[in-house]
């Protein structure tokens, strides 16, 4: 029994394992203040990319015409420089805040509090700290900061309550439901999935006939959600 990668993202409030450069970026803009839930590691580092590449562009200009134009031989920057400094200061500050917020779920998704984020305050030993816990795998903790989606759906109980199981549902994401991240993302056999959760377990664990053991699409609004592992 293998389990197919969806052909969809998943809802915002999720994280995206396996996301793009370019999905990475527009889905950082899209939860530009959300403190809540969680953020891939590609969610991550791709944003930290983007971020660093934009600076940089306007950076470059900005000294480069600061120099050119300053009238005291580079002391004090010149009139092209003023500008585009305005311009870099401006769009850093837009930058700040979706900076802030992917990083602390980001810390979320590692299984650590937000609040981890006041490392960078320590000179040089907490900044080093916080990028090692940023890079973390996902960790089965963070799941505690997902929303609850409707109907009572969440991570899978442990075994010995219907999961893992004969004729229940199985442990590890190989066979499951949600969106499989890549090796590496997601610790192995860790029980529970992400998007957006194990249904509840079957009415009759004897019975494992797909119309038992996998209910119907709980989630209309996603019609792409698969049905059972084959899909």
């Amino acid at each position: 029994m293998s389990y197919q990668q969806p052909t969809y993202a998943p809802p915002l409030e999720y994280p995206y394992y396996g996301i793009g450069f370019v999905d990475a970026i527009k889905r950082a803009l899209k939860k530009y203040a959300t403190f809540t839930g969680r953020a891939s590691r590609g969610e991550y580092w791709w944003w930290v990319l983007a971020s660093v590449i934009v600076q940089t562009i306007l950076y470059i200009p900005t000294l480069a015409l600061g120099m050119a134009t300053s009238p005291d031989g580079g002391q004090t920057p010149g009139p092209g420089g003023i500008v585009f400094g305005v311009l870099y200061f401006i769009v850093a500050l837009g930058l700040f805040l979706p900076s802030l917020a992917v990083a602390i779920r980001r810390l979320h998704d590692a299984g650590y509090s937000g609040w981890y984020y006041l490392l960078s305050l320590i000179p040089l030993v907490g900044g080093i700290i916080l990028i090692v816990f940023l890079a973390k795998q996902t960790s089965p903790q963070g799941a505690q900061y997902d929303p609850a989606p409707p109907g009572g759906y969440g991570y899978a109980p442990q075994v010995g309550q219907g999961y893992g199981q004969p004729g229940g549902y199985p442990q590890t994401y190989d066979a499951g439901y949600g969106q499989a991240p890549p090796t590496g993302e997601y610790p192995p056999a860790s029980g529970y999935p992400e998007t957006p959760g194990y249904p509840p377990a079957p009415s009759d664990p004897q019975n494992p006939s797909p119309q038992n053991q996998y209910p119907q699409n709980p989630y209309p609004q996603y019609p792409n959600y698969p049905q059972n592992p084959q899909q």
